[in-house]
């Protein structure tokens, strides 16, 4: 009887991976521009003159498409660095350039490992390099569903 309730409780206990595997791809996010959405976001909104609602819509899902277009045109070049001192202690820095040539920022925060893109967290698991740099794009928009 104890055989029994141990593979019942096996096939519950896969069937629910399988289903946190699903649901984590629908939702999958694009975790380096989630990131720099937190962390720019508030700059951006106040040299585009909106909220940093509307400025995560645009980098996150394209929308709204003219705010996008506006960020485009704003921004030259983004790179992120990751210091990565342990998996419970990361460092990030933002740094982004914008297209009038003459001005940059630099913003920086702690985050989470879950924050830290996978390619990242692979290379540092791999290798133990605790600096890693990227380089972010305004990401395409997702397309609509008809």
């Amino acid at each position: 009887m104890t055989v029994i309730w141990a593979l019942v409780g096996a096939v519950v206990l896969a069937g629910a991976v399988a289903v946190a595997l699903v649901a984590r791809r629908r939702s999958a996010v694009d975790v380096l521009s989630l990131l720099v959405a937190d962390v720019m976001g508030a700059e951006w909104a106040s040299r585009l003159g909106t909220d940093v609602e509307s400025v995560r819509g645009a980098v996150l899902h394209g929308e709204p498409a003219k705010l996008r277009g506006r960020l485009m045109a704003l921004i030259a070049d983004v790179a992120v660095s990751f210091d990565i001192a342990a998996p419970s202690d990361v460092g990030v820095s933002v740094r982004c350039q914008y297209a009038d040539g003459e001005s940059v920022i630099l913003a920086a925060a702690r985050i989470s490992w879950d924050l830290v893109p996978a390619n990242v967290r692979e290379q540092y698991l791999r290798t133990g390099e605790k600096l890693a740099r990227c380089q972010w794009l305004v990401p395409d928009p997702e397309p609509t569903p008809s």
